[in-house]
């Protein structure tokens, strides 16, 4: 009896996962390497409830908020277990990594480099986007198949490491 009272009372104060309307989106500052270009993307939590993100945000280059998809959608980078991220109410943050791989490192023939004016962002389970504005140059027909972006899990914080 007294272990099922203490699961419930762990049950009830397990923050919901957050919901499309408790999180704003923006990315952070850039960072480079070695023909690489970083941004985290930041969720804030907006409402008076704490909530939890895990795993992967989805995220796409895009002509406009509502145009064409450039290239292909970042793929994950399987850096370690995806783990629950509690937000918590009013301003809690999470970030995940985004890393566009500098277009000029590939052939210009097989990548067919193009501007992309921002970031079609999904995070972590959700089926509504957020949109980023971010003007980057990205392979719109990557080299083999692959995607020449990769996005990693959410973490606490807004740096995305």
């Amino acid at each position: 009896m007294v272990a099922t009272a203490l699961v419930v009372s762990l049950l009830a104060v397990t923050p919901s996962p957050c919901t499309h309307g408790q999180l704003r989106v923006q990315h952070g500052s850039f960072d480079g390497s070695a023909g690489h270009f970083h941004w985290p993307l930041v969720f804030r939590n907006v409402s008076a409830s704490p909530c939890t993100l895990r795993g992967f945000p989805g995220v796409s280059s895009r002509s406009s908020r509502h145009g064409q998809g450039v290239g292909v959608p970042a793929a994950r980078e399987r850096t370690g277990q995806p783990r629950r991220v509690v937000l918590a109410a009013r301003g809690g943050t999470a970030s995940a990594l985004f890393t566009q791989v500098d277009t000029g490192v590939f052939d210009a023939k097989a990548c067919h480099p193009k501007l992309a004016r921002g970031l079609r962002i999904y995070a972590p389970d959700q089926r509504r986007f957020f949109y980023a504005r971010l003007r980057h140059r990205a392979c719109s027909t990557p080299p083999a198949g692959q995607s020449d972006s990769s996005i990693r899990a959410v973490v606490p914080g807004a740096t995305g490491l």
